[in-house]
């Protein structure tokens, strides 16, 4: 692909997987408003996401996916290999011994997703697993640590930067294709920073640091209907 849907959230939102979302709908020609989407989620623009809340919605609108997971805070590595049906009960004890868990939330929607119909595979993420989705017809949803996407901390609220007030932060954006040794990146913030905003590029190995150091794992989404 050589462009991709470039809605932008509001300034100061915390809707950039909702909008991430709203832009793979209009992608894919699917009639959806952000309003609709936030009401399908239970959510406001001011609520964060998760991403397999996400990918349970995707997966409920009836577009493949599937969770490419390096994610060892919800799947234990020794899991690997499991059914779905080991991994759903696994996920379900884990739940109920962590309460206090900073990754019960998103083990909570994991769970969700997967008795919903949706799918995990427990990987090594790399760029090269990552060039071979994009191949095969896929875009990826990922939470990134932003400011080593973006090479600037943000303050929160506003799209203004400074090294010492401001902070690392999760953000979510899509891949939607590759050139040479870069990803190609659809961003729903206004940074307001040049090459940095909406549509561009960014090395391989840089986004993949910035999903790892944050949220590793992708959510491997099917690029066009069947």
């Amino acid at each position: 692909m050589t462009t991709f849907s470039t809605i932008q959230q509001a300034i100061n939102s915390q809707a950039c997987g909702s909008v991430c979302l709203l832009n793979i709908y209009t992608h894919l020609g699917k009639n959806k408003s952000l309003e609709q989407i936030l009401q399908d989620l239970n959510i406001t623009n001011n609520d964060i996401t998760y991403l397999p809340q996400l990918a349970r919605h995707l997966t409920n609108n009836k577009v493949k996916n599937v969770i490419l997971s390096s994610n060892s805070y919800n799947i234990a590595p020794d899991w690997i290999g499991k059914t779905k049906k080991e991994i759903i009960e696994n996920l379900k004890s884990w739940l109920v011994f962590n309460q206090n868990d900073n990754w019960r939330q998103n083990a909570l929607f994991l769970l969700f997703y997967l008795q919903e119909g949706g799918n995990i595979e427990t990987v090594n993420i790399s760029t090269k697993l990552m060039d071979k989705y994009l191949n095969n017809g896929y875009l990826f949803l990922c939470c990134i640590e932003e400011s080593w996407l973006w090479g600037k901390r943000k303050l929160a609220g506003k799209a203004e930067y400074n090294s010492i007030k401001g902070h690392a932060r999760g953000h979510f954006v899509l891949v939607y294709g590759q050139k040479d040794n870069q990803y190609q990146i659809s961003d729903p913030y206004p940074t307001g920073i040049d090459n940095r905003e909406r549509l561009y590029s960014i090395q391989k190995d840089q986004l993949l640091v910035s999903i790892l150091i944050w949220q590793p794992e992708i959510l491997a989404v099917k690029s066009y209907l069947s």
